[in-house]
């Protein structure tokens, strides 16, 4: 399957006045990116797309709620998708997230090229 390609600021890429079109494990990275980018509501034409951004937004972030929203993020993108490797950590007010997650063809790993999300 490919998808439209959108860049880090979630624009769509256009290149010589085409459309720039991404498939597999990148196709995969990019959707995990947008959901766990869109808080869930937000998203005018599918309510229940993204993730709930207030269970992390909080004083005191529930390690486990933190862990299951993510989780249903990314079993929004593909209900195979399972997380490998997970950590979170409160530096001040900000929780950083890291986490590598296999899907049944892909992998799509947060360190590097992948999601890394600090939420402030």
């Amino acid at each position: 399957m490919k998808d439209i390609l959108v860049d880090a600021n979630g624009d769509i890429v256009i290149d010589n006045n085409d459309l720039k079109y991404v498939e597999d494990a990148n196709l995969t990275r990019q959707k995990v990116k947008l959901t766990l980018s869109t808080n869930k509501g937000e998203w005018l034409f599918n309510a229940n797309e993204g993730i709930d951004f207030f269970a992390m937004l909080t004083k005191n972030p529930n390690e486990d709620q933190v862990y299951d929203t993510i989780l249903d993020g990314l079993r929004q993108v593909d209900e195979g998708i399972q997380i490998q490797d997970y950590e979170s950590s409160m530096i001040g007010r900000k929780l950083n997230i890291r986490f590598t997650a296999l899907d049944t063809v892909f992998s799509v790993n947060t360190n590097g090229n992948g999601v890394n999300a600090v939420i402030e």
